[in-house]
């Protein structure tokens, strides 16, 4: 399962003290973890998942377009793009 195999990233990431991979991943899981949860106490699909994944993703890119109107250091949501977008593809 997809949720799965983001745990497992979150806690490789975590170990090897990666905080923009484990910071993300840590709130995807938990963010992934509630859809199921809010629907009858039941494990969260692979589809589901990756509907969240999607939404990070987005928002991601919302911060990104408002970080290149201001002029700030787009470093780490790029790294959060780079991510997500490697568990959609």
């Amino acid at each position: 399962m997809l949720l799965g195999e983001l745990r497992k990233m979150m806690m490789k990431a975590k170990l090897e003290k990666d905080t923009v991979k484990g910071n993300l991943l840590s709130t995807l899981v938990a963010e992934a973890v509630m859809v199921g949860k809010n629907d009858g106490n039941r494990e969260t699909t692979d589809a589901e998942t990756i509907a969240m994944i999607k939404k990070f993703l987005k928002n991601v890119n919302e911060t990104l377009n408002l970080m290149d109107e201001m002029g700030k250091d787009k470093t780490e949501p790029l790294r959060e793009k780079e991510i997500l977008e490697s568990r959609t593809g």
